[in-house]
């Protein structure tokens, strides 16, 4: 039956006993000191409380029951309290008005009460999620950030390790670009031996093609040589070593041939003593080039 809520007027006329053999005792409102405690109580679980709030100068008081320095929770519901007595003022302004009243319960009281505490329940709900995404959220950063610290730290690490690198390979590069530079030069040295070589080659083949025509010419005086040497006799050797003084020609080819055998010739005693020998005849004719030494031939020389 309460008549703030739809419907009264309908339930009234479907219980005419309520009226007709029932006394209505009105109460009407509750006083601003009711109002006040009753706020207070409803709203004890509410975390009111707020050590920095300074209650300004002119506070409008609903009721006596304020201090002169109220706390945060005794301002908030005597708030509560103010605006249930704007209510009745304006409730005034429309009878007078437009010939109109409503009716103004503590029950709206009650209702506006946990309406709010309902509403600042929901939005400190809200307020706590929005915290603990914000919360997560930091907690991010700051792990982005440590991680962060670490790459940093891992990246001066490794830009460490690649100019050392990066110097070492310049290091490789100057020394590849140096052994590039002296081995064109070498190649450059050997291209000019090269053609030196040739060159020596051209020339050696010229000559050995002058020592071979002249070999060509000689060949058959040395085989006619051979053939003489062969045809001296016995006799005419031991002739020969009889001389106690032959002709400077005979003694200086005689002298010419010990040389060329390696035999001392410088004496004609030393000389006889070379013709002498059984195989002299045979050691000439049988006699190699190559054996022939520089000295050799320079001793020739100079006897010739």
């Amino acid at each position: 039956m309460n008549p703030s809520s739809e419907g009264l007027k309908d339930r009234a006329a479907t219980s005419p006993a309520l009226f007709n053999r029932c006394v209505l005792n009105w109460f009407g409102d509750w006083s601003d000191g009711a109002l006040f405690q009753v706020g207070k109580e409803f709203t004890r679980r509410m975390d009111l409380e707020c050590a920095e709030y300074v209650a300004p100068a002119e506070f409008p008081a609903a009721c006596g029951e304020l201090g002169a320095r109220p706390s945060h929770r005794d301002a908030v519901v005597n708030a509560c309290v103010y605006v249930h007595q704007t209510l009745h003022r304006a409730n005034a302004r429309l009878a007078k008005r437009a010939n109109r009243t409503m009716a103004i319960t503590p029950r709206h009281y009650l209702d506006f009460i946990q309406q709010m505490v309902k509403l600042y329940a929901e939005k400190r709900a809200d307020l706590e999620e929005q915290q603990l995404h914000l919360n997560v959220g930091l907690g991010k950063i700051a792990e982005t950030v440590e991680q962060v610290e670490e790459m940093q730290k891992s990246l001066a690490v490794k830009s460490q390790e690649l100019q050392a690198k990066n110097e070492a390979a310049n290091a490789k590069l100057r020394q590849m670009i140096k052994d590039q530079h002296e081995a064109e030069k070498k190649k450059v040295e050997s291209q000019e031996i090269q053609v030196a070589l040739e060159k020596q080659t051209k020339e050696i083949e010229a000559k050995r093609r002058d020592v071979m025509a002249d070999l060509a010419q000689v060949e058959p005086a040395v085989i006619e040589a051979q053939n003489a040497v062969r045809s001296i006799k016995k006799q005419q050797l031991v002739e020969v070593r009889s001389m106690a003084n032959p002709p400077s020609v005979v003694k200086m080819a005689l002298e010419s041939i010990c040389t060329l055998l390696g035999e001392k010739g410088d004496t004609w005693k030393g000389i006889r003593s070379v013709v002498m020998k059984d195989n002299f005849i045979s050691t000439i004719v049988n006699f190699e080039t190559e054996n022939i030494t520089n000295y050799v031939g320079h001793t020739n020389n100079d006897i010739m």
